[in-house]
């Protein structure tokens, strides 16, 4: 069932879902870096964190209705942890261990602006992104 009432609205919705999660892969991977473990479980901590946060945000809509709950949704924010991810193992290369504590704070703020950016927009836009009156 297709509740979008434009393709704009459904391409704009995936890459607002992908956009949302990238802040939160580098902050999982910043939070895990000091873990003594081996580095594909640290990799998979981080992972399991991300789409565990992204399911538990969609259990949350659903219980609460609001919006659709969809597991694409959860896929697209799990590209964008993982996105994420990526990106701190390329800056990671680029950093040095000092500044890592400049970057967490920048990313905490980070994620929070687009996360409340995405909840305020999806509010006053709720029309463009489904169907209200079938």
């Amino acid at each position: 069932m297709n509740n979008f009432t434009s393709d704009f609205a459904k391409n704009y919705s995936i890459l607002g879902n992908i956009l949302a999660f990238i802040p939160i892969g580098i902050y999982m991977s910043l939070f895990f870096q000091e873990k003594k473990s081996k580095p594909w479980m640290k990799w998979l901590l981080v992972l399991g964190t991300i789409i565990g946060s992204s399911l538990f945000l969609e259990v949350v809509k659903y219980v609460c209705a609001i919006g659709f709950s969809s597991i694409t949704d959860v896929i697209h924010n799990s590209l964008g942890g993982v996105i994420g991810i990526g990106l701190y193992f390329i800056l990671k290369s680029f950093i040095k261990d000092e500044i890592v504590n400049h970057i967490n704070r920048v990313v905490i703020i980070v994620f929070f602006a687009v996360d409340l950016f995405a909840v305020v927009n999806t509010i006053v836009h709720i029309d463009l992104y489904v169907d209200l009156y079938p």
